[in-house]
């Protein structure tokens, strides 16, 4: 097995194409920052071949966070968002930012489909503890600086949705970038069984969990 990293300076897809074992293309793992690229692959590799084939595995690096979850068995834990609405609905707490929204549930929607991005960007930040640690006092920043109070309680919401369902043993999506990036090389080797070579192509990590899930994963054996 071989893993090679590729940015954008390389006209990717002409490159791939002339590294490829043509008469096996079917063991080979893509991995592109999102979903489009794997229709201009497939496309020029239909044009080179000029017959059927058994494609590549393509993933977006979301989706293939999510393939070393399942080889990993963490992905039965994830929770729905329909069930993280409810959670954030049936929360115990006196906040009037969120009594304001709970009374109309055409306010309450979109108002949770908010708190719930928010959320997920904190956790995939991997910044929740820390939130929740200093929690009280960044409020009491916040209202010494004279900024409305709703921002405070709006923390307190995010926290307290953290909160219950880590209650209940329950992971977000978003918390799998934390999970993977700290996987030891054995579990992360498992996404790579049955394929002679992966490709992980201009790949820029937003978050320093996805950073260093790339480095932990271009540190394993065999890496160009």
């Amino acid at each position: 097995m071989n893993i090679t990293y590729l940015d954008h300076k390389v006209d990717v897809i002409e490159y791939i194409a002339d590294k490829m074992k043509l008469d096996a293309i079917d063991r080979y793992l893509f991995v592109f920052p999102g979903h489009r690229p794997k229709m201009f692959l497939f496309r020029h590799l239909a044009e080179r071949l000029k017959r059927p084939f058994i494609p590549p595995q393509v993933y977006s690096f979301e989706d293939f966070i999510e393939l070393i979850a399942s080889k990993n068995n963490f992905d039965a834990s994830i929770i729905s968002e329909t069930d993280i609405i409810s959670y954030l609905y049936n929360l115990n707490i006196e906040n009037e930012l969120y009594k304001r929204y709970k009374e109309h549930l055409s306010l309450f929607l979109p108002f949770a489909q908010k708190v719930i991005q928010d959320h997920s960007l904190i956790v995939k930040s991997g910044t929740i503890q820390r939130l929740k640690d200093k929690r009280k006092e960044i409020v009491s920043q916040l209202m010494n600086s004279n900024i409305q109070k709703t921002v405070g309680d709006y923390i307190e919401i995010i926290c307290m949705l953290d909160s219950k369902m880590r209650e209940n043993g329950r992971i977000i999506q978003s918390e799998l970038f934390y999970i993977t990036s700290n996987l030891d090389n054995k579990r992360l080797s498992k996404v790579f069984e049955g394929f002679d070579h992966i490709f992980f192509v201009d790949i820029i990590p937003l978050f320093d969990t996805e950073s260093n899930l790339l480095k932990r994963l271009l540190d394993l054996p065999n890496t160009e």
